[in-house]
């Protein structure tokens, strides 16, 4: 995890602590047949969709560019989870600690969210946007969304937030959620950033534990009224410039031998895989510029078999390699293919999205929010989103941004551990639980 600078745990005690990962998902959410990593996962807005979330009760989360991790807390220790099921130790990084008497530790608590770096303090939050089960209570799951968040903003976010113990620790907050009447408010949050690689930028000044400003790469839809879903789910929907929609395939490469300026070179032959309910299926051949090629000879290993991250050029009409992902093991399924495909043909604007779900363009629908600066828009230039200044003097330093004093902190069972010391080795035997000193 290049973020925090950790390893992953040895595999048998990833295992030890994925499997009661797995225990508290099934016994919350009701789900017998768990398998990998259970976490839910949004399908890609299309026109299909406007009438539900139209009619529906819906809730809009900006949808941060950062790395997606459980956070499994866990008699006493907690642990980031990836989607290939890779366990991370945060042992003398977090502590989480009951809301009723600070002396002791939450009960089990497993949360979904991402890592993302915050643009603003140049330091990496985990930002929470689910909970499956909080402080012991596996009821919270099948509660409605609204109930879900503000459990984790009562229970796990503002008790932290003045409490000394978290100096130095890893943030944990809640991502911003915006009802129906607020959406020009998150659009108006969401500007363009000029920086190339990552084009847009979600700031949010007026949050009481200080400034959020992140990456951003388009918008989450969640249905009020949904329990927490075992992976895909149509009702929970993701929306994004159709030059961001993306694919993670698996990619298979061949060797060969070509003639390039009268030299001959090794190449490769590109093929894409999807995945199929039980195994990867060829989707085709593509051929990338040449200086993609040649880094994937010279590093044939890394490449071959791998997931990677495509983009589609509508004016090329052709796929366009973005980066790797190292925090999948899988490509993406069929459906998902399919909706990104449709999303992508589709080529829905913002300025689409707006009047898809209040039924009119930005202008036109002010009346229930603030008004948006469309003469600072463009949109019909191609900027898809709306530009608005966020400079604003930053008068909270939230208490987890202070380095820590000199002492050692202690972890939620009253051990002292220092701030910058290695974490701890977890065992955990059957279902009993020991841990190395």
């Amino acid at each position: 995890m290049a973020e925090l600078g950790l390893r992953p745990m040895p595999a048998r005690e990833a295992r030890e602590v994925a499997d009661v990962m797995r225990d508290v998902f099934r016994a919350a959410t009701g789900t017998q047949d768990v398998t990998g990593f259970p976490g839910t996962m949004a399908m890609t807005f299309s026109r299909r969709h406007s009438h539900q979330v139209r009619n529906l009760d819906y809730v809009f989360l900006e949808k941060s560019d950062g790395t997606r991790y459980f956070l499994f807390w866990f008699q006493g220790d907690a642990f980031l989870i990836d989607r290939r099921c890779l366990v991370y130790s945060l042992s003398g990084m977090l502590n989480l600690r009951s809301p009723l008497d600070r002396e002791k530790p939450l009960e089990v608590t497993l949360l979904d969210g991402e890592l993302c770096k915050n643009l603003k303090l140049e330091l990496y939050e985990y930002l929470v946007y689910d909970a499956i089960a909080i402080n012991g209570d596996l009821s919270i799951a099948k509660r409605g969304y609204r109930f879900r968040l503000r459990a984790v903003d009562q229970q796990v976010q503002l008790p932290r937030m003045l409490d000394p113990e978290t100096q130095g620790a890893m943030r944990v907050r809640v991502k911003d959620t915006y009802e129906k009447s607020e959406i020009n408010l998150l659009f108006g949050r969401i500007m363009k950033s000029g920086s190339g690689a990552h084009d847009y930028i979600y700031e949010n000044h007026r949050r009481p534990d200080g400034p959020m400003r992140n990456h951003n790469d388009g918008l989450i839809m969640t249905p009020v009224h949904l329990a927490y879903p075992y992976k895909t789910h149509e009702g929970l929907l993701k929306w994004k410039p159709s030059k961001l929609n993306s694919l993670d395939f698996l990619m298979r490469l061949t060797k060969k031998q070509t003639v390039r300026d009268r030299v001959e070179r090794t190449d490769v032959e590109i093929t894409l895989f999807y995945q199929a309910d039980n195994h990867p299926c060829r989707m085709r051949s593509i051929r990338l510029p040449w200086a993609v090629r040649e880094m994937f000879v010279a590093d044939f290993d890394r490449y071959n078999n791998s997931i990677a991250e495509f983009s589609y050029d509508i004016g090329a009409g052709e796929w366009m390699y973005l980066r790797q992902r190292d925090d999948k093991d899988k490509a993406n399924y069929h459906n998902v293919v399919i909706d990104t495909l449709q999303s992508i043909a589709e080529n829905i604007s913002l300025r689409d999205v707006h009047q898809l779900l209040l039924g009119g363009p930005p202008e036109q629908c002010g009346q229930d929010g603030p008004r948006l600066r469309i003469e600072n828009a463009a949109i019909d230039n191609g900027r898809e989103w709306f530009s608005q200044s966020g400079d604003r003097f930053d008068a909270t330093t939230p208490v987890s941004v202070i380095s820590p004093p000199n002492r050692n902190l202690r972890t939620a069972n009253g051990d002292r551990v220092s701030a910058n010391g290695p974490p701890r080795n977890f065992s955990h035997h059957g279902r009993g639980r020991g841990r190395g000193r």
